[in-house]
């Protein structure tokens, strides 16, 4: 009687399936690093860059007079863009590159702060600079799209709550020339506007926002101070890649303007309508 001899199944097909996923794992990596790198922002020709078209001629060049006589008051770097399109991603995300794209706000104050509006998707966001975070919050910012911008947004009175939104950005951080009497004269649709709200419910309503804002404060401050806990080293590495790329991403403008190298971090808030 012949002896049966043993066969074992081959380890072959095993590691040819590693091999396999391994391959398309890293094809997939490269794919992601490459879509994530594929934003295409629209060029920085100005403070006010329309690039949806929606805002009328005169009210551009109004916002963009606005802003250059803040920036020369105060060295805030504001800046109004409209897009085409978020491209896939987030406003947020979309808003943080952007900003640092264009480097709005002075390097060494990061005191930038831009309003974005993407009308297709319907979003709204003021992408707020590190510099400016403790007087412009996420909540003050949030205040901002929800009673000042959002409700001329949703009647199609796109320039007005444009205007709207950016005077309040002016006025959140201290421009007092936006006062009545001031610069705000320029904008009639803005001083014909009721407040709708009662002294007493005004009130209530700073008292609660002025406690959230503390706390929201309080949290941010932790946040900065945890993410400073680093290695000398490390930092200093991280600190130098950021400054390279940002180099590499900073426009080139034809007519020059170009924001002051201010970074973001994703203070700020959306909304949509």
């Amino acid at each position: 009687m012949a002896a049966s001899s043993l066969t074992f199944p081959s380890r072959r097909p095993i590691g040819l399936v590693i091999a396999s996923a391994a391959l398309i794992l890293s094809i997939l990596f490269v794919c992601n690093g490459l879509y994530a790198a594929t934003i295409r922002f629209p060029q920085l020709t100005g403070r006010v860059v329309d690039e949806a078209g929606i805002l009328a001629t005169d009210t551009a060049a109004r916002l963009d007079r606005l802003l250059a006589g803040h920036e020369q008051r105060t060295t805030n770097q504001i800046a109004v863009v409209t897009l085409n399109s978020l491209q896939g991603r987030t406003i947020e995300e979309f808003g943080r590159r952007l900003g640092r794209h264009w480097g709005i706000g002075q390097a060494e104050k990061n005191n930038g702060v831009l309003l974005i509006i993407a009308p297709n998707e319907r979003k709204v966001r003021i992408e707020v600079g590190y510099g400016l975070e403790n007087l412009l919050t996420d909540g003050q910012a949030k205040m901002i799209i929800e009673r000042e911008i959002l409700p001329h947004f949703r009647q199609g009175a796109m320039d007005t709550g444009i205007v709207a939104g950016v005077v309040a950005v002016l006025q959140t951080l201290g421009d007092t020339s936006l006062r009545s009497g001031g610069a705000v004269d320029d904008w009639p649709e803005l001083r014909s506007r009721g407040d709708g709200v009662s002294p007493v419910v005004g009130a209530l309503l700073f008292l609660a926002a002025a406690g959230a804002l503390f706390f929201l404060w309080r949290y941010r401050r932790k946040r900065r101070a945890a993410r400073r806990v680093t290695t000398g080293r490390t930092a200093a590495t991280a600190a130098a890649a950021t400054a390279a790329n940002r180099r590499d991403d900073r426009d080139q403008d034809n007519d020059g303007h170009r924001g002051g190298g201010g970074d973001f971090g994703g203070g700020g808030a959306s909304g949509q309508w």
